[in-house]
């Protein structure tokens, strides 16, 4: 999922806000988290669960995921955020 190169498209201010976790450490988190309890995590549990210091910071980098094909949710519904599953 995702691969260890993958690069942000964000300027460099915002990319120091994205220090604390990869993409790759958040999708762990979000499959891990529906795995044990069956439904996605909040965008605040994101936050706290992976070290983000705002939720707009959460979904500034799930918002470069979608783009990429990496996540989807539907807007509007809680607990919608799921891991597309990726070609090995």
């Amino acid at each position: 999922m995702g691969g260890d190169n993958w690069q942000w498209d964000a300027p460099d201010p915002v990319r120091k806000t994205y220090a604390g976790s990869t993409p790759q450490q958040v999708l762990d988190f979000i499959q891990q988290y529906v795995d044990r309890r069956g439904f996605s995590p909040s965008w605040e549990e994101i936050k706290e669960g992976c070290g983000f210091g705002s939720k707009s910071t959460v979904h500034a980098m799930l918002r470069q995921m979608q783009d990429r094909g990496l996540v989807v949710w539907a807007p509007g519904i809680g607990r919608s955020i799921r891991v597309v599953p990726q070609d090995a």
